[in-house]
């Protein structure tokens, strides 16, 4: 796998078999599974330890892209300016090798060449999707046809089951054509994918390489046109990589599945704002069990805390809360912390619980119940709603929320 010479954070999809050279499929970090990494000045290998994989990189991070094809989180130590340090991974009785290769060069201000994201609304139709191709030196390959028998063109959709060999046919520029080619100049191309394969909340995968050489990868990431601040996004493409150079000064990473996070920070994807429906159904009256559904939302891990409250102002600290609940993710500890201004400590009359979906984000949900005991003592009212990750401080909800007087509160427990 080719990547930058100062690569961080590197993603490595991988196709995975058992000693019978089958497609070994429905693994999770806990299969018995080992990966590992050798660099040219090492005389020993190193093995990673496995942690549970999302969308977000962490050491060790595993998850399933689909049939037989997963994705590994390298730590940084991988990475050798110029050097290729080999990988492997063993399972079943089978070892495979690859390598890590940090040749590629640091292209003006985007930093990467080879992985792209790309992100579109599920809506989106003669979607076209930019695909570079270099050798194993980071020099591009140039003016290869839709035609040439030595070109490798593999999709995978989120309802796939493993990636599907495509027959190109010839495109024309600025148009779309299902499975079309073309040619753009340097080590540029572009490919049309077929309508259909784009889902709420769900990835597409291309990838594609010449003369037997490396996978180059794409994701085209689907997220909800009602969940998308359009204004906040550039109206050319969404691609990070066609836009890094556009974009002012500020602090953070852009995550490329497949690829890389550029951490510079001269460079910035503007953000993408991603407001978590709630499905659960109201109004909520005081008395009454209240269950309320986030989704979709970001991917969480085991051990970090989620925390939600009421305020009747949001200048309110967290001590004056009308409720504050946290949640420990992974752990199905559920404490409320706050009623009405005092602190509580219960953990029997609130749940919080985290459901996850490697291969669909869009029904990824959570969910808090709050039994009728503990709302009979919130007072009717219109509140100020919240739900934080405590880690990063980030505001996942901001919204309001009514709660009504129950006419059966004579009967409230």
């Amino acid at each position: 796998m080719l990547v930058p010479r100062d690569a961080t954070n590197v993603r490595h999809p991988v196709e995975i078999v058992d000693s019978s050279n089958a497609p070994a499929t429905g693994l999770g970090y806990l299969s018995s599974i080992t990966f590992g990494y050798r660099r040219a000045s090492d005389t020993s290998w190193t093995n990673v330890t496995l942690v549970n994989g999302g969308v977000t990189h962490a050491d060790g991070g595993f998850r399933s892209l689909g049939g037989n094809v997963y994705e590994f989180c390298w730590p940084d130590a991988v990475v050798v300016a110029g050097e290729s340090t080999l990988t492997r991974y063993v399972y079943d009785g089978a070892t495979k090798y690859d390598a890590i290769e940090a040749r590629l060069p640091v292209v003006g201000s985007r930093g990467f060449l080879g992985s792209t994201l790309r992100v579109v609304d599920p809506s989106s139709t003669s979607v076209r999707v930019p695909i570079t191709l270099v050798d194993v030196d980071g020099v591009a390959i140039t003016s290869k046809s839709f035609s040439d028998a030595d070109l490798d063109l593999e999709v995978l959709s989120n309802a796939g089951s493993g990636f599907v060999a495509k027959t190109l046919v010839s495109a024309t520029a600025g148009t779309y054509t299902e499975n079309g080619w073309i040619y753009l100049g340097g080590p540029l191309y572009e490919f049309g994918i077929q309508d259909g394969l784009i889902v709420d909340g769900g990835s597409v995968f291309v990838r594609v390489r010449y003369n037997g050489g490396d996978w180059q990868y794409t994701e085209v990431k689907s997220l909800k046109t009602s969940q998308l601040d359009m204004t906040q996004l550039t109206p050319d493409g969404y691609s990070i990589g066609d836009q890094l150079d556009k974009i002012g000064t500020t602090t953070g990473n852009v995550v490329v599945t497949g690829g890389v996070t550029s951490t510079n920070a001269d460079r910035q994807f503007p953000s993408i704002s991603i407001a978590p429906e709630t499905t659960s159904e109201e109004p909520y009256y005081q008395a009454s069990q209240w269950q309320i559904v986030f989704r979709p939302l970001e991917s969480f891990v085991n051990g970090e805390d989620i925390v939600f409250a009421l305020k009747s102002d949001k200048a309110d600290i967290d001590s004056e809360s009308i409720i504050e609940v946290e949640y420990r993710v992974g752990t199905g500890v559920t404490t409320v912390t706050y009623l009405n201004g005092v602190a509580d400590g219960g953990t029997t009359l609130a749940t919080m619980v985290y459901e996850e979906n490697e291969l669909d984000a869009s029904s990824e949900q959570l969910t808090l119940t709050l039994e009728d005991s503990l709302t009979s003592d919130i007072d009717p009212g219109t509140y100020y709603r919240g739900l934080k990750r405590v880690g990063t401080s980030k505001v996942i909800v901001d919204d309001t929320m009514t709660v009504l007087r129950s006419v059966t509160r004579a009967h409230a427990p």
